[in-house]
């Protein structure tokens, strides 16, 4: 019994490092990104395949301000569940998927939703700052 419970317990950290692993070695979205539609910013941090965002309109009075939590595949595509805040006026929520096109050596990283719902305004977003 031993000896079966500790081979599980070595294959489930060793899947753990492998899909930690696989996160480290694809494109990281965490930094500040920038709504082209409408120059709001959006602060990203992702963990992993975690994502978490915050993002507002401009940061005195903002019309909108939301946030949104989700998962990274770590290549292409990001799927979001959203909600405004009450910092902002609008009170909407919904779904996105995302299409994540990462860096390369002649263009900044952007982001492009492929589907919403909601009533989400940006149609695309450009990295400004990576990492913290």
């Amino acid at each position: 019994m031993f000896k079966k419970t500790l081979i599980v317990g070595l294959l489930l950290v060793t899947s753990v490092f492998a899909v930690q692993a696989a996160y480290a070695q694809g494109f990281n979205l965490t930094g500040t990104w920038q709504c082209t539609t409408d120059g709001s910013l959006y602060y990203i941090r992702q963990v992993n395949d975690e994502v978490w965002w915050y993002g507002e309109q401009m940061p005195t009075n903002p019309s909108f301000s939301n946030t949104a939590h989700g998962t990274f595949d770590g290549v292409i595509a990001l799927m979001l569940n959203w909600a405004d805040v009450p910092k902002g006026s609008t009170s909407s929520n919904g779904i996105l998927l995302i299409e994540v096109t990462p860096p390369t050596a002649t263009a900044a990283a952007m982001m492009m939703p492929v589907y919403q719902t909601g009533g989400f305004g940006c149609g695309m977003w450009n990295l400004v700052t990576p990492g913290f």
